[in-house]
């Protein structure tokens, strides 16, 4: 999605990591830093480095889309910690992502279905009908996207690996498309049930 990890995928990686030892995250001092610091970071990690390099132009990339980012949602990303998932999951949640475009659509999903899988698998919420959660996602051709599967380059998609592992952990995810020859075969493979309306 959106092409952060493409190339560029191990200078990101590694100023991020370089950015949450700064912050003392791994030593858990419960401080975090904002896309704005990570942006402020690259533009320093960028100032060290020589123009003409590959190492450069990864840097730009990164930059370049981490900035956009902050452009989509300026005040959406203005903070260190946001409001903590599993509150959320409690009731009834509708996120409407109107108004920005859908390669930053689908990072925020992509977070916030990782986050939440990632979170069962640590708290053992692995097949207990108590922890049931159903996720509903309208429009989903864009979310998976079957052209996402068939680059190369860019390896399996994020959301196909979540979806090959979800079931199991009481996360049910359903989704509805206008144009299912749209979707990636991950989606179709492994869903439970197929539902098709002319």
């Amino acid at each position: 999605q959106l092409g952060l990890l493409i190339a560029s995928k191990s200078f990101l990686l590694k100023a991020v990591d370089a950015l949450y030892r700064l912050y003392g995250v791994y030593e858990g001092s419960g401080r975090f830093p904002s896309m704005y610091e990570l942006a402020d970071f690259l533009r320093q990690m960028l100032k060290r480095e020589k123009s003409n390099t590959r190492t450069y132009t990864y840097g730009e990339v990164c930059l370049n889309r981490v900035e956009g980012f902050i452009l989509a949602l300026p005040k959406v990303l203005d903070c260190s910690t946001g409001m903590p998932l599993h509150i959320l999951t409690r009731g009834h949640t509708i996120f409407q992502l109107h108004g920005i475009d859908f390669e930053y659509q689908s990072v925020l999903v992509n977070l916030m279905l990782s986050w939440l899988c990632c979170h069962r698998i640590a708290n053992g919420m692995r097949n207990n009908p108590e922890h049931d959660l159903a996720v509903f996602i309208d429009e989903a051709q864009r979310l998976f996207d079957s052209s996402l599967e068939r680059r190369q380059y860019q390896g399996i998609p994020t959301i196909s690996h979540l979806i090959a592992t979800v079931r199991k952990y009481n996360l049910k995810i359903c989704v509805s498309a206008q144009q299912p020859t749209l979707l990636a075969s991950s989606i179709k493979a492994n869903s439970f049930c197929k539902v098709m309306l002319p």
